[in-house]
């Protein structure tokens, strides 16, 4: 198990119609290609739910989410971004990105609710 560094959201809420695109942004600080990149969806006060990670600029996805999600990463602007095309209402819920760190393997986790 690793600890995950929560990346930092500057928009607390986004409202968006359904069918249309929505760009979820996140800092991250000191991006590299060798960086391992995640976004995860909160629904009600169930667990976190894995949707990707980026490596290099490729995502790896969970079976469970559809092409309708994308990642971009800007290492320039530390800016790390989920792209959701053709929202649906069953998208709504709470967002959070993370950055897998280099230390050391951990045991345990650590989870941290961004406000």
């Amino acid at each position: 198990d690793y600890i995950l560094y929560i990346g930092n959201q500057p928009i607390a809420e986004i409202s968006v119609e359904e069918g249309k695109v929505v760009k979820l942004s996140c800092t991250i600080q000191k991006i590299s290609d060798t960086s391992y990149l995640y976004w995860y969806r909160q629904v009600s006060r169930n667990a976190p739910v894995y949707i990707l990670q980026s490596v290099a600029g490729k995502d790896n996805k969970s079976p469970d989410f559809p092409d309708r999600f994308s990642s971009k990463v800007d290492k320039s602007n530390e800016d790390f971004k989920l792209s959701i095309v053709t929202v649906l209402i069953m998208d709504s819920a709470v967002y959070y990105c993370a950055k897998e760190p280099t230390l050391p393997r951990c045991y345990g986790r650590s989870v941290q609710k961004l406000e």
